[in-house]
């Protein structure tokens, strides 16, 4: 836990730093239709790329590259705005620009990153913006929604450059208006996919008495905690140990860890909760505190935190990078500007489009019953759609298993 202290002490002392980019020098593909509902499920991500435990299975492999193609318009200068950090502590971050090498390695694209101070305050994010567009930049990278304010407002003041808003969607402050310029594409994510994935591993690893630290009830935190619930159920269906399953779900309205998190953690592993899901932010960190006196199980969310805890069961996780990598290519392969069923619009990226799932890799699969051969055969039959995934946030699950819902 001193790493973690020191890590999260020097993400807060980079929050002070003022804006700046960072250059780098410059360096096929599926596509947003998905791959083959046959096809074997995504096997590690880029940013981790460690021997998997099994033949790796990538969609450079399942989709044969194309011919790249001459480009209408110059080459992309792509600049990545970070919120308040450099790559080193943001793993959504890592991530994101993992992608942006990557494609840039594939096209001969230039791309840097800057920093932007704080990326909830607008004019901040403006002033990033502006630099990077100062520096040459024609296509801007904003991974989060903390950016969807400041891009709301710069996608109108920079019209002729390309924005692409990972995680998110613009809108006002008010958060009554939301507004995507023709200019700007977004990518959010099945997230209930993911979450049906992790919650379906665990009960099939054994597990029965669960927990979900969840942060705010938004939907994207929604849709991870109901398709968990989702996974769980048929798992134990299949099992025939439904009315052996407990979940006990609660929204602590923070994405965030503290005293009170890890208190609270603590008296659910000693009233027997086994593994819990945290679902937000930092949450796992309290979570996995709270895990090591008791024996206790952690499972995390967006992107793989296996490599920060040992009690790290499994994560649900996004594959931010070939997300990215595959708009990249999208808005190359259309001479430079966003196609017309992106322009303006926004994608939900899932389990078709190898773009989210469980982390494989050696080190990050520790379950123990639960195969890798059970996991691709998961993720075929939701292709195939013989397993459907509600992303219902308005209804509770109709399910088998226990659910106490805490207030």
């Amino acid at each position: 836990m001193k790493k973690i202290a020191a890590i999260l002490l020097i993400a807060v002392l980079t929050l002070g730093m003022l804006v700046g980019c960072h250059l780098k020098t410059p360096g096929s593909t599926s596509s947003h239709s998905g791959q083959d509902p046959d096809g074997p499920a995504l096997s590690e991500q880029t940013a981790n790329a460690e021997e998997p435990l099994t033949e790796p299975v990538s969609p450079a492999e399942t989709t044969p590259n194309p011919a790249v193609p001459e480009p209408a318009s110059p080459v992309l200068q792509i600049a990545m705005i970070t919120d308040g950090s450099s790559l080193d502590y943001d793993d959504m971050t890592q991530l994101t620009f993992a992608g942006i090498k990557e494609f840039a390695s594939e096209t001969g694209s230039s791309y840097w990153y800057c920093i932007c101070e704080d990326a909830y305050d607008t004019n901040k994010v403006l002033d990033a913006v502006g630099d990077a567009v100062s520096d040459g930049a024609n296509v801007i990278v904003c991974p989060g929604w903390m950016f969807e304010t400041g891009v709301y407002e710069a996608q109108k003041a920079y019209p002729n450059v390309n924005f692409l808003l990972v995680d998110g969607e613009p809108h006002d402050s008010s958060y009554l208006y939301y507004e995507t310029a023709e200019n700007t594409h977004c990518i959010l994510y099945r997230s209930e996919e993911a979450g049906f994935l992790a919650g379906y591993a665990t009960v099939k690893d054994g597990y029965r008495n669960l927990g979900i630290l969840a942060a705010i009830a938004v939907n994207e935190v929604i849709r991870y905690n109901y398709g968990f619930i989702q996974g769980a159920n048929l798992a134990a269906e299949e099992l025939g140990v439904a009315d052996e399953v407990t979940i006990r779900l609660w929204y602590c309205d923070q994405f965030y860890s503290d005293e009170n998190i890890v208190s609270e953690m603590k008296l659910w592993y000693e009233d027997g909760v086994e593994a819990i899901f945290a679902c937000g932010g930092g949450l796992y960190l309290g979570a996995s505190e709270a895990a090591d006196s008791y024996g206790g199980k952690v499972i995390g969310c967006d992107y793989d935190v296996s490599e920060y805890e040992p009690n790290i069961l499994t994560s649900a996780v996004k594959f931010y990078d070939e997300s990215v990598r595959l708009s990249l290519w999208d808005l190359y392969r259309n001479g430079g500007k966003w196609p017309y069923e992106f322009a303006g619009r926004t994608v939900y990226l899932g389990l078709a489009d190898d773009c989210l799932g469980l982390p494989t890799i050696s080190g990050a699969w520790r379950f123990r019953q639960f195969s890798l051969s059970d996991y691709n055969d998961i993720c075929s039959r939701i292709r195939r759609g013989q397993v459907t995934v509600s992303n219902d946030t308005e209804s509770l699950p109709d399910v088998s298993v226990n659910v106490d819902y805490i207030p």
